[in-house]
């Protein structure tokens, strides 16, 4: 009887405690909520326009470098005169491009689209990407003359 009653008093103290627990991780859960939702508010929203312009003018030459590895031209017979960052997001980069052709001095626009390696959430991760982008390898294409960026 006495087991018995222990028993039953534990039934009781557990179904006493169910609730409180699931009390707190409902707190919990909305803390976390609450939490995550403050994160999302407060991250700063990235201004691709103006990191494009800021590339486009303070790192030119990594603008010229990218191209330079990105685009399908063949620069021993072409020259690459101008370039820059027309659009920039999370995924990517859209290149403008003035290709000039060395044998018959004619030229056309065009527009490149490189895709980053991995999606970049932060202007961090952006820079990080540019960077190595940027970085000539030993394998990439040499320019035919240095290109004058618009």
């Amino acid at each position: 009887a006495l087991l018995l009653a222990g028993l039953a008093l534990a039934g009781a103290s557990r179904a006493a405690l169910r609730p409180s627990r699931i009390a707190a991780h409902r707190a919990r859960a909305r803390l976390l909520a609450v939490d995550s939702g403050e994160r999302a508010c407060t991250a700063v929203p990235i201004d691709f326009l103006q990191l494009a312009a800021e590339y486009n003018e303070r790192h030119a030459s990594d603008v010229v470098s990218i191209a330079l590895q990105r685009s399908a031209i063949d620069f021993t017979q072409q020259e690459l005169t101008a370039v820059k960052i027309a659009s920039l997001d999370e995924t990517g980069l859209l290149l403008e491009e003035v290709v000039c052709d060395l044998a018959s001095d004619t030229c056309i626009a065009l527009t490149v689209p490189v895709a980053f390696a991995r999606r970049c959430e932060s202007e961090e991760a952006l820079r990080a990407e540019l960077a190595e982008m940027a970085l000539l390898r030993d394998d990439a294409p040499q320019p035919a003359a240095l290109v004058s960026q618009t």
